[in-house]
């Protein structure tokens, strides 16, 4: 079937008030193309490859859009093509909507659940990166920061793992603590003890602790499906501990991959996490990993980060370090929050509300692109067609 592009949707002088050449031929890069500049020719984009080329100064990406827009069907199309050039990629799914591309691709899909199939151990790095996790993790649980109390006497139990307990370390750190869940309300004991039940024999028991081995994944692309949890509020506490599984494999290879974190606001907006996730960014290009943050609305992103707060800073600064941004069309409403986070340039804020579906602004540094993507007949094939930016 033949495809027709529709006319034109913008004016050249719209276009250099946006400071995008009339002629834009996008960024240079070889490729499989995206889509189309509408000023100009094909768009390629890989954000290794940006590097590479010196157009940006790390890999990571993030993707904003309203709902129906597309923002799944571009990363999808990112993905698919960096698969392609022999990278791996694993996607932290909160909604179920990328297992038709893992499938496509030959890949695995994890449907994580409390005493589910499967669990994983994320514990697997330096213990100063094990304990700082394990505490991102039991803070988010619990909706609080821990205190150094807390965070001193999870260090120290930490630190008396022997090697063979280091295979199921949750287990063997929750029983040290299971005698304190008798101590008075206010101990720091007992509330480590109560947090670490939870996830050894509570309501998300099952999933970074069980019987047996933890998974192991050999992939290059890993779907961990977490839509199980996704209106639970431990959501937040399971996605980042998926997420440093899935950075671990992503750098276990040699060459550069993709992390996925989609509706990540609900991870940015849990206490602690911004933070974790902030310093994964900051260790991007030496980790060879492009995260892909995926929002929609940004005032679900700053919901629970009051302005002049040490969480809205974070989420700010960890924002901002993803130089290639894809901004769809968003709303009006939101416009105000995204131009805090990307000062954005007040002809780019006025058309980033009338974009058209599959329609977007691409920044890659100092470079700007407005782009028309063009799913191919493969793309298709793992999109989801009602949501999918097709021209007819």
């Amino acid at each position: 079937m033949t495809r027709r592009i529709r006319g034109q949707w913008i004016t050249s002088s719209q276009l250099r008030e946006l400071r995008i050449p009339t002629g834009d031929n996008g960024t240079g890069l070889s490729g499989d193309p995206l889509g189309r500049c509408v000023g100009g020719g094909d768009f390629v984009f890989d954000p290794f490859d940006a590097y590479r080329s010196s157009l940006v100064t790390n890999p990571n990406i993030l993707v904003a859009g309203v709902i129906g827009v597309g923002k799944s069907t571009a990363v999808k199309m990112l993905i698919r093509r960096g698969l392609s050039a022999g990278r791996r990629a694993v996607i932290v799914d909160p909604k179920g909507e990328y297992g038709e591309l893992a499938r496509s691709a030959d890949g695995e899909v994890l449907f994580l659940e409390a005493r589910g199939r499967y669990w994983f151990n994320p514990f697997a790095g330096s213990d100063d990166e094990d304990v700082q996790l394990l505490a991102t993790v039991l803070g988010t649980l619990r909706g609080s920061l821990l205190n150094e109390d807390e965070h001193f006497l999870l260090e120290h139990e930490w630190a008396l793992l022997t090697e063979q307990q280091r295979t199921r370390p949750l287990w063997h750190v929750a029983a040290a603590f299971a005698s304190a869940l008798s101590e008075g309300h206010g101990s720091p004991r007992r509330s480590l003890a109560l947090g670490l039940r939870r996830l050894v024999d509570g309501d998300v028991a099952g999933i970074l602790d069980g019987e047996g081995s933890p998974v192991s994944l050999r992939s290059a692309l890993t779907v961990f499906d977490v839509s199980s949890l996704w209106l639970s509020p431990a959501f937040p506490a399971i996605a980042v501990a998926t997420a440093a599984v899935a950075r671990r494999l992503v750098e276990d290879v040699h060459t550069p991959g993709y992390l996925v974190l989609d509706e990540a606001w609900a991870l940015v907006s849990a206490p602690g996490v911004a933070h974790w996730l902030h310093g994964s960014l900051k260790l991007a290009r030496a980790r060879g990993v492009a995260h892909i943050l995926v929002v929609h609305r940004w005032s679900d992103v700053f919901a629970s980060a009051p302005e002049g707060s040490v969480q809205r800073a974070h989420t700010t600064s960890m924002l901002r370090d993803c130089e290639s941004v894809i901004l769809l069309r968003q709303m009006p409403g939101d416009l105000e929050l995204l131009d805090e986070v990307l000062a954005l340039h007040e002809n780019e804020y006025a058309a980033l509300s009338r974009l058209p579906v599959g329609g977007a602004l691409v920044r890659y540094g100092s470079g700007r692109s407005l782009v028309r993507f063009l799913p191919d007949d493969q793309d298709r094939r793992v999109i989801d067609t009602n949501a999918a930016m097709l021209v007819t």
